[in-house]
Parts: structure tokens; C-alpha cells; sequence
């Protein structure tokens, strides 16, 4: 009888374990075998869920494991026109440092559209608009935009999406391109012609007829991304920057990062978003596209200010506010502080490499008024009156003076920040 029962048991135990077998095996099975190889992980569960907008803090934190790197994590946070570039180049000079940027554009592109995404390992994410970030400007979850940017930071690029993977946001041999060249060159070559993924067109952009082979393109990247992947391994300072993130992202990420470092960049609201429109940046030169512009970036700018404050109080000394005027008018000691902040000694080629970028001021003759910036010699009476609508406030938070109207903007002798 007892041994009848033991047998029982046994059998019981073999039948639980070939049932676990099969739902492993058949899930296994369902995975591409040409589409994956041992360089090539299978993404985090994020990846697999099918909208974005269900995805939860709790979600990307299940995504991965808490990181710990000898290597320097530094992400700018920007807005267009606030002088990324400027601060950009000088990191990308830094012999020691792996130098990327904008690499949210088609997630953001892809979300707005609602397309599907695909992914390296051959599993594909439908990416859809969260609620609380549909807008006009920024439509990437705050969860997906976070995994994403994780991948980057810690040089898995082999669980971005094809689409971030495939496109560059200058030509190939545009200097800022540095770093990137030798990756984009590859899958230039092998596709014969220009891989220019980036268009103003956001179909365009996503519907490339590249992308179009899907296969085609997987093996492409698959091919030249050790090229991006080393490159980045092998540097002390990862440095990456965005204009499409947000501090909503940033909270996902200091979760786990305790060596990532930001640095906040703005810029006078004035000046950012006239030179939007003195370049005709999305229509922003139309009166309406205009307002809705200034309304959605000063208040995204206000947002990410609050929430940056309240991660200052929980992970001190890890976000540095940064202002493009001081980048201008003190450009040695302003950098100098920069590379402080993030602890990496700031060299002469360094200090070199700065003064070659910076812009001489004339203070031969001190009676003489200082040349007008080329906001103030651009904005309207109309567009000065709608910004100072909606971006007053951050003019005091960042010391910013308001100037009463055109007259006292035209005056040389008015200062327009502390």
C-alpha cells in the first residue's frame, strides 16, 4: 500500500514536470531561431507587452536588476534650442567619454503613429500614447522612454528597437557624428546606399523603405552593431543626450543607477523659442503653432523642474541645473563646474577645446553697450507677449529679468538675466 502510494507521488511529480516542459518549450519555439543569436539576449518582459499605456513603474522595475558599473553615467536633459549641442561636443570631445544623442526621435515618431516596433530577438511591442503625456511635442511613455534609455546607458543596445537602431539624426559624416560613424557607415555599406532614416515627414521616418525588409534590416544592424556596442563598452563616461526626455523618465531610472548623473539644461524661454521660430521648426513661425508650442514647453520645462527638486531631496548630488547663458558668458569656469559635478578632471585639451567654441566678447571699450542677442533682435511684439504668458514663471526661477515690452528688449543697455 505505501509503496503503491509513493508511486503515486512519483508519477504525479514526472506528469508536473513534462507539463512545465511543454508550456517552456512551445513558448521557446515561438522565437524566430534566424532571428536570434547568443550576442542577442531576448529583451526584458517590458518588450512583450502589447500597449504601452498598461505599462507601470512596477513593470520596468521587474525589467531589470539593479546596476552597479565602474563606468560614468551622464544624461543630458534639454530642450530644443537651449544649447545641447554646444554642451554635447564638448563631451564628445573628451577622449574617455562614448557620446550619443536624440535616440528617443522614432519611439516617439512610432508612438505617435501607433506602429508596431520590433525588436533584434524577433518579438515586437504596438506602441500607443499614454493619457498624461498625449500631446503634440512628447507622446513616448515615460516607462518605455526609461527602458529605452536604460539599454543605452548600460551599452545593451542590442534590446533597442530596429528603428532607434537604424536611423541617425545628421548625416553620417557631420562631426557630431563622431563617435556613431563607424556603426552607421557599416549598415551604409551593406545596404548600398545612404541609410537616411532621418525626414521631417514622422511616417516617413518610421515607414523607411529599409524597415520596410524587416528581415533585411535585422541582419544589417545585427552585423555592424558590435561596431556601436564595443565602442561604447569600452569608455569611462557614457554620455548621452535627449531633448525628447523628461524627469518622469529619469524617476524610473535612479531606482537603480546610483553612478548616473544629470545634467538639466535650459535656456531663456525667449530665446529658446524664438530661435524655434527665426528656423521654422515645426511650423512654430504660425501664430497658433506658436502658442501651443510655448504653452506645452513651459509647462513641460515647470514639471520637470518640480520633479527634479523632489529627486534632489532623495538622491543628492546627482542633478545639476544648467543654464545656457553661463555657458555663454563664463564658458571656462561654467564647463569647469560641469565636468566637477560629474567628477572627471577637466584638462587642458579640454579647457582648449572650450575656448575654441566659445565666443569672444568685446570689453575693449566699456561705454559701448554689449551687442543684443539674436532673440532680441528677432521676437515680436506678439510672440514676446505669449511667452511671457506662459514662461514668466520660470523667468524668476532661473533669474531671468522681464522686460516690459519691444522698446526695453531693442535696448542694449537693458540686461536680460542675472
Amino acid at each position: 500500500m505505501e509503496s503503491e502510494s509513493k508511486r503515486c507521488i512519483t508519477i504525479k511529480r514526472i506528469l508536473v514536470l513534462l507539463i512545465l516542459s511543454v508550456l517552456f518549450f512551445s513558448e521557446f519555439w515561438n522565437i524566430p531561431k534566424d532571428a536570434v543569436s547568443d550576442f542577442f539576449p531576448p529583451v526584458p518582459s517590458l518588450l512583450k507587452r502589447k500597449h504601452a499605456s498598461t505599462l507601470d513603474s512596477a513593470i520596468f522595475n521587474r525589467s531589470r536588476k539593479s546596476h552597479t558599473s565602474n563606468r560614468k553615467i551622464v544624461i543630458i536633459l534639454a530642450y530644443m534650442h537651449t544649447g545641447s549641442t554646444y554642451i554635447g561636443s564638448i563631451f564628445q570631445h573628451h577622449k574617455e567619454s562614448f557620446y550619443e544623442f536624440e535616440n528617443l526621435r522614432s519611439l516617439m515618431y512610432s508612438t505617435r503613429a501607433g506602429k508596431v516596433i520590433h525588436f533584434l530577438n524577433g518579438t515586437s511591442q504596438r506602441l500607443q500614447p499614454h493619457p498624461d503625456v498625449l500631446n503634440v511635442h512628447h507622446n513616448v511613455h515615460p516607462v518605455v522612454g526609461a527602458e529605452a534609455v536604460r539599454k543605452m546607458i548600460t551599452c545593451n543596445h542590442q534590446d533597442l528597437d530596429l528603428a532607434t537602431l537604424a536611423n541617425h539624426y545628421f548625416p553620417i559624416r557631420n562631426p557630431v557624428n563622431r563617435h556613431l560613424a563607424p556603426f552607421l557607415n557599416c549598415q551604409e555599406k551593406l545596404y548600398g546606399k545612404r541609410t537616411v532614416l532621418y525626414a521631417v515627414s514622422a511616417l516617413k521616418y518610421v515607414d523607411n523603405k529599409m524597415l520596410k525588409n524587416t528581415t533585411r534590416a535585422m541582419e544589417i544592424v545585427r552585423t555592424c552593431l558590435p561596431l556601436l556596442t564595443n565602442r561604447c563598452k569600452q569608455s569611462k563616461i557614457v554620455v548621452e543626450k535627449f531633448i525628447r526626455m523628461t524627469m518622469e523618465m529619469v524617476k524610473h531610472l535612479f531606482q537603480s543607477f546610483r553612478n548616473l548623473k544629470i545634467i538639466h539644461l535650459f535656456r531663456d524661454p525667449r530665446a529658446m523659442l524664438d530661435s524655434q521660430v527665426r528656423k521654422g521648426d515645426s511650423k512654430a513661425h504660425i501664430l497658433s503653432t506658436f502658442k501651443g508650442r510655448v504653452k506645452y514647453m513651459c509647462q513641460q520645462m515647470s514639471k520637470d523642474r518640480t520633479i527634479a527638486k523632489e529627486l534632489d531631496l532623495m538622491y543628492p548630488g546627482q542633478i545639476y541645473t544648467l543654464r545656457y547663458e553661463d555657458m555663454v558668458d563664463l564658458p571656462l569656469d561654467t564647463i569647469r563646474k560641469v565636468f566637477n559635478f560629474i567628477d572627471v578632471p577637466f584638462t587642458k585639451t579640454d579647457e582648449l577645446f572650450v575656448k575654441s567654441l566659445s565666443r569672444k566678447k568685446n570689453t575693449a571699450d566699456l561705454r559701448k553697450p554689449p551687442p543684443l542677442s539674436a532673440w532680441r533682435k528677432h521676437i515680436t511684439a506678439q510672440s514676446l507677449s505669449v511667452t511671457d504668458e506662459y514662461c514668466s514663471s520660470l523667468y524668476k526661477e532661473f533669474g531671468y529679468i522681464k522686460l516690459k515690452n519691444l522698446t526695453a528688449v531693442k535696448d542694449p543697455w537693458q540686461i536680460d538675466h542675472f
